[in-house]
This record gives structure tokens, C-alpha cells and sequence, in this order.
């Protein structure tokens, strides 16, 4: 495959844009609301690949009982550190 000038010039234009995108995206501080947003959508879009049946409504449930049950997890754990310490 031959390449012209114009067409170097054009990838070394793009190659530059994007990674003047990528640094800026690496300074982008996401709050838990956002990573949560980020999670659901990957998980989604993953899950239902191998399985029409799962709906985004299916995954957010889903997040909310592991969240809960880690939320527990860790309560019990802090409870079992104070009980240690005292």
C-alpha cells in the first residue's frame, strides 16, 4: 500500500490529537456516580452479548445487591476490628 505525504501527515495529525485526548482524559476525576454509570454500562453491554434476556434494569439491580451486601461486609468487618482491638 502506497502512502503520500498527505496522508503521513494526516495519521502524525490524528496520532497527535489523540494522545493530546488521552492525556486529558487521565486528569478527569469521575465521582462514584459517574464510575457507577461506567460500570453498568460495561457490564451491560458485556452480559448481554451472551445473553438478550439481560436488560440494563436486570445489571442495576444487580450492582445494587452487591453494593449492599458490601456495604454489610464491610460493617462486619469494622465490628470485628473493634472487637479485637478492645
Amino acid at each position: 500500500m502506497h502512502m503520500d505525504d498527505s496522508t503521513i501527515y494526516n495519521e502524525r495529525r490524528m496520532t497527535a490529537a489523540l494522545e493530546a485526548l488521552i492525556a486529558k482524559a487521565r486528569t478527569v476525576k469521575m465521582t462514584e456516580a459517574q464510575v457507577r454509570e461506567q460500570r453498568l454500562s460495561f457490564v451491560y453491554g458485556n452480559t448481554h452479548i451472551e445473553n438478550e434476556l439481560i436488560t440494563r434494569e436486570m445489571v442495576a439491580q444487580a450492582d445494587e445487591k452487591v453494593s449492599r451486601e458490601a456495604a454489610v461486609a464491610r460493617g462486619a468487618e469494622g465490628g470485628q476490628a473493634a472487637k479485637t482491638i478492645e
